[in-house]
């Protein structure tokens, strides 16, 4: 019986053993839909510089929350699941919040392309 009770135990409790794996730290006490390694996010800082800013998946998950864009957030989030691997951009036009464009990835309008792929090298992001 004891046995019993102590399993019942562990099972409702802690999860120790051998399911390490599974173990969750006490500080996260929320799940998140985040981006999780799907591809590599960076910002339009400015478009006639180019210049870009890395962010990280979480970051830019809490400030595209934070101003309610979740519609913004949920369609760089299904970008990043079919780009897996890969870098992308994103740009914040006329201050509307933070928004994926898969045209303007391979647009030579305002030789984006060129700027973003330029800036990859130079950071050894490719």
């Amino acid at each position: 019986m004891p046995k019993v009770a102590l399993g019942g135990s562990v099972c409702a409790g802690t999860t120790v053993g051998a399911g390490g794996v599974a173990l969750t730290s006490p500080k996260s006490g929320h799940t998140k839909s985040s981006i999780k390694k799907g591809c590599r996010i960076h910002k339009l800082m400015s478009t006639d510089q180019g210049t870009f800013e890395k962010v990280e998946e979480e970051e830019l998950e809490q400030e595209i929350l934070s101003l309610q864009q979740t519609n913004n957030f949920s369609k760089i989030k299904q970008a990043c699941d079919q780009l897996k691997g890969e870098d992308i951009f994103i740009a914040n036009r006329n201050f509307g919040g933070w928004t994926y464009d898969a045209n303007e990835q391979t647009s030579t309008d305002k030789n984006l392309k060129d700027k973003f792929q330029t800036y990859l090298k130079n950071n050894k992001f490719k």
